[in-house]
């Protein structure tokens, strides 16, 4: 479960609030100073989320400000990258890939490895989404600037905007399951935008990672189209780039895709959140089109139909667990249904 903190300035004393606000912001991001609000009184919200390697985060409130300094840098180097999401109006920014105020609803990179300065807008309560994730993610030789220019001006950029608001809308239903879900997706796309780039007018082909094809698949396995041409399509690159990638791995996409969506129904026969699910309803929930296909696929893998697999799993009282490691070794079975 994604760890997760959130900080409120309601119960605090208004002499006390800004003063309180700011050591608990900086204690969860290194080096980032809150600049205290010209209004008379301070009341906001910060609620931050580690999911993995990501860290989602949400300040809600009006004329905040937060800024890294050079000095601030000299003793906490920046090794990570925000996308901010501003809900309520434009805001202000100044970092080294430029300067102004940023639209209502757009989305904004900023290199943790520079100096900037935010102030949200004033008299406005906003609510501003910050997303982040390590620099090294996007490799050595990635450009900011030219994933902003994609970010605001292409139709992949804004498929990756699309996907930040569904990790906005789960957050504001507090969903946490669904942000997690969201925020690995909404990681597979914006790596895509580092991996992606116009070159006068022309393109190249993006260097796709495993890793965030993989991430972007598992996202979407409900999904019955998901396809070879749909995923490389949302990265922008040829199919051949998907296989080949795959091929590195020693796996084909159609092999991994299968045995993932077979992984998904083992677990799904066994929890026991579905023990009323109808079998046809777990095998449309791995993205089985037809249930014949789904029958037929997981008795190759396991050796029995899912419906056998379900009433000896709950037999043996495993409820959500695996099978008794004794029947799972006669029959040859993987418990954990591994290729």
């Amino acid at each position: 479960m994604p760890s997760r903190v959130i900080v409120s300035t309601t119960d605090v004393a208004q002499d006390d609030r800004f003063s309180y606000f700011r050591e608990k912001v900086a204690a969860c991001f290194d080096g980032l100073e809150l600049v205290e609000p010209k209004g008379e009184t301070l009341d906001a919200r910060f609620d931050t989320m580690d999911i993995g390697d990501i860290q989602v985060c949400r300040i809600t409130g009006s004329e905040h400000g937060v800024r890294r300094s050079r000095s601030a840098l000299r003793s906490s180097p920046g090794d990570r990258v925000s996308v901010n999401y501003c809900d309520g109006g434009d805001y202000f920014l100044s970092d080294a890939l430029g300067s102004g105020d940023v639209r209502y609803g757009a989305l904004r990179i900023i290199d943790n490895a520079s100096e900037f300065e935010l102030r949200l807008p004033r008299g406005e309560r906003g609510v501003l989404h910050c997303f982040q994730i390590p620099r090294m993610a996007f490799g050595d030789d990635v450009s900011f600037r030219k994933i902003n220019s994609i970010l605001s001006d292409s139709r992949l950029g804004s498929l990756v905007s699309e996907q930040y608001r569904v990790l906005v809308k789960a957050l504001r239903l507090d969903n946490v399951a669904a942000a997690h879900a969201a925020a690995n997706a909404t990681k597979a796309m914006l790596l895509s935008l580092g991996e992606a780039s116009d070159i006068d007018g022309g393109r190249r082909e993006p260097n796709v990672g495993i890793a965030s094809l993989k991430s972007h698949v598992l996202s979407r396995l409900s999904e019955p189209g998901l396809s070879i041409e749909a995923v490389a399509g949302a990265f922008r690159c040829s199919e051949r780039t998907v296989q080949n990638r795959f091929a590195a791995e020693g796996e084909t996409f159609s092999s991994w895709l299968l045995s993932q969506r077979l992984a998904r129904a083992e677990e799904y026969l066994l929890a026991p959140a579905h023990a009323l699910r109808s079998i046809e309803w777990i095998g449309f929930s791995c993205g089985f089109v037809a249930t014949a296909h789904f029958h037929r696929a997981f008795k190759e893998r396991f050796g029995m139909t899912p419906r056998t697999f379900r009433e000896r799993g709950c037999s043996n009282g495993e409820g959500g667990g695996d099978f008794a490691p004794a029947q799972a070794d006669r029959r040859g079975i993987n418990p954990h249904g591994a290729c």
